[in-house]
């Protein structure tokens, strides 16, 4: 019996032969990429929302307190008398009146130095008259005019000021005096002055210098 000559002819392997397919890196690798991507992309638009609402949760919040607060009345300003003035030197200047020291912030008189000396600077600060402090003042005092003393008046002595004046006799006529500002603003000046006086015809004790110490 004649050899067959055997068929070198390939055939391919049926479904049932071939062995299972494995998945790639490549595949595996792009499908836990885009897990990942999903699961960021959650947690960015969750914080982007919470971070909304806190923002606006705070903006009524703060809305809710600017109108819920009362609104507080003006402050009315107290009108400034020589009244009041007076009041507020006396709480300052405590009275005391002795052969050897007057301090005062009250009205004076031309009945002694020391007097006439209290009646000028009530005049001066109280008042705030040129024309009233020039009474106790002697006409022949050519330096101490009306429209001098105002003028120091308006230019030196803030609306409000109250004042404390201490006097200290040097001689008869002669008197160390020291005047105490306290000002509107809290601030306080003091000046030292020596002033003179006179006895006039009619028996009035009248000032004829004021000068600094």
């Amino acid at each position: 019996m004649p050899q067959t000559e055997e068929s070198t002819t390939w055939t391919p392997p049926t479904w049932s032969e071939r062995p299972p397919s494995r998945p790639t890196a490549k595949t595996v690798g792009s499908a836990s990429g885009d897990k990942r991507g999903t699961r960021h992309r959650v947690v960015l638009c969750a914080a982007a929302i919470g971070i909304v609402a806190t923002t606006l949760g705070g903006a009524s919040i703060l809305a809710g307190s600017r109108q819920t607060q009362p609104s507080e009345p003006p402050l009315q300003a107290t009108p400034i008398t020589a009244t009041h003035a007076l009041d507020q030197s006396a709480a300052s200047c405590p009275m005391v009146h002795s052969p050897s020291l007057v301090q005062d912030s009250g009205p004076g008189s031309t009945s002694s130095g020391p007097d006439a000396i209290l009646g000028f600077q009530y005049a001066y600060y109280v008042l705030r008259s040129g024309v009233a402090a020039r009474q106790y003042v002697s006409p022949d005092s050519s330096g101490l005019v009306p429209s001098t003393i105002q003028a120091g008046i308006d230019s030196a002595v803030p609306v409000g000021t109250t004042h404390c004046v201490r006097v200290t006799p040097v001689s008869a006529t002669s008197f160390s005096v020291v005047v105490t500002e306290h000002r509107p603003t809290g601030d306080n000046s003091i000046h030292l002055q020596v002033v003179d006086t006179r006895t006039d015809a009619a028996g009035r004790a009248l000032i004829t210098r004021i000068s600094t110490a």
